[in-house]
């Protein structure tokens, strides 16, 4: 049983449900509304908790079956404008509102969303069940954002050579005070180098409305990658009134250098130097992540398997014209991590520990478990914009690729694609990231996932892309510095 109110300043869904199919993590609520663009869009709202987890977040004892009611309504008003006052002409409210015209700037921290309020509530109860503590993933709530953001990252980067000592170079950011940077031999030893710099740009923050402080606040809610320039979607452990509001990331200098050269030869083969400076990884998951090609063996003298001097006894079967029906799927999976050093053995054991429990699966369920590396020199600035101290370290790059095999049956998805788009969205999240940099003393950040289905009864479909999101402002990688 369910209602729709459809007003000039509200939007309202309201409809009962068994506590269980509430919980499953399929989408409950879906407004449909227009985007600034003039695209049509979805403001939307999915649960992914427990019965169990329910009854601990809100003290009210319940079973699976029984009903609750559950609200979701988008506010075109700003009702929480007056109380905002008090943040008037903050770095905050100027941080939210940096790429809009200065007309738009009236001093208070600058709400790119509509309100949007979600509520449950027990059967019949008019007043909704208070719900905190679900887990930092417990709901997600999928907002339109009324002022867009802008995701043409490459617009933000800048590159540049320092062929003289002191020469002060403009950077031209789109946004924030003027930058610029002051070419100093010092940073490589007397010698020229090349400079890789982030502008600052804006990009979301998740916020809701606390009762007991009577202001917006953003603990326990995180922005989900993949957001685009009019959706965003934020994963919080309560439920409450949301908005979108911005944040101003902090500027990033990477500087490239190459080794003063020796009479003598390295204990390592060094690459070629190329005619033009090869950029550094950035500090910002790469579009596309590349998987390594598997190793190829070395070719043997004699054919490998050798044939047999007799006819084989029983003949293979014939190929069939339909596909097998078997249910076990395999996805080939590949990410990114960058660390301080090579990996050891017990880096790559804690690392298959932790993607197996993120996973839901066992140890024994991921195959051809590899992890390659790669290194750099590199030297660690702080710039005007942080102040620290400097070094010269080794970067390195992890490149992680396996495959996961699991039967259908035994997961909560329906088809191959919704189980594959998991697996990507599961070893893309900040929870997931934040276990292997805690596992692994050396890992420093993850990139997005990238996976493709090997094998779906038959059929291998396209892969499963991941949208990637920015940098989380102010996150540094080893030779990142941050302004």
């Amino acid at each position: 049983v369910g209602y729709t109110l459809t007003g000039p300043k509200v939007n309202m869904v309201s409809y009962r449900s068994e506590a269980s199919a509430l919980l499953s993590g399929s989408t409950v609520v879906d407004l449909a509304a227009s985007t600034p663009d003039g695209t049509s869009a979805l403001t939307s709202v999915r649960f992914n908790t427990t019965v169990a987890s329910l009854e601990a977040a809100t003290g009210v004892s319940m079973a699976s079956s029984d009903l609750l009611d559950v609200r979701v309504a988008i506010i075109g008003t700003n009702i929480y404008e007056y109380a905002l006052l008090t943040s008037s002409n903050t770095a905050a409210a100027a941080a939210s509102r940096a790429d809009q015209q200065s007309a738009d700037n009236n001093g208070i921290p600058l709400l790119r969303s509509k309100l949007t309020v979600v509520e449950v509530a027990s059967e019949g109860d008019a007043l909704p069940l208070s719900v905190t503590g679900l887990g930092p993933e417990g709901v997600r709530v999928t907002l339109l954002a009324t002022h867009p953001f802008n995701t043409s990252f490459d617009a933000f980067e800048r590159s540049f050579a320092c062929p003289t000592n002191g020469e002060v170079l403009g950077l031209n950011c789109p946004l924030g005070p003027a930058q610029a940077h002051t070419c100093d031999f010092a940073h490589n030893g007397g010698l020229s180098y090349f400079g890789f710099f982030t502008c600052p740009h804006v990009v979301p923050t998740c916020l809701y409305w606390d009762a007991t402080t009577q202001a917006f606040t953003s603990e326990g809610c995180s922005v989900e990658p993949g957001y685009t320039s009019n959706s965003v979607t934020c994963a919080c452990s309560r439920l409450a009134t949301f908005a979108l509001s911005g944040n101003l990331t902090e500027p990033q200098l990477i500087i490239a250098m190459t080794a003063t050269p020796t009479s003598k030869p390295s204990s390592e083969p060094t690459a070629s130097p190329s005619r033009l400076p090869t950029p550094l990884p950035s500090s910002r998951p790469t579009l596309t992540p590349i998987p390594t090609k598997n190793p190829v063996p070395a070719p043997t003298f004699e054919p490998v398997p050798s044939p047999s001097s007799k006819p084989v006894l029983n003949p293979t079967a014939s190929p069939t014209l339909e596909p097998t029906t078997g249910t076990t799927l395999t996805a080939g999976v590949s990410f990114l991590i960058t660390a301080t050093a090579a990996p050891s053995e017990a880096d790559q054991s804690a690392l298959k520990t932790t993607i197996a429990v993120h996973l839901g699966v066992t140890e024994g369920q991921i195959k051809k478990f590899a992890v390659a590396h790669t290194q750099s020199r590199r030297r660690r600035l702080q710039t005007a914009f942080r102040v620290g101290g400097q070094g010269r370290r080794l970067g390195y790059s992890w490149s992680v690729s396996f495959e996961v095999q699991q039967d259908l049956a035994e997961t909560p998805h329906a088809d191959s694609v919704t189980w594959v788009s998991s697996v990507s969205t599961l070893l893309s999240s900040d929870t997931f990231s934040s276990a292997v940099v805690s596992a692994v003393p050396s890992a420093l950040s993850v990139s997005a996932a990238t996976a493709l289905v090997k094998n779906n009864q038959g059929a291998s479909p396209a892969p499963t892309p991941v949208a990637q999101g920015p940098d989380r402002g102010g996150q540094n990688e080893a030779g990142v510095v941050g302004g």
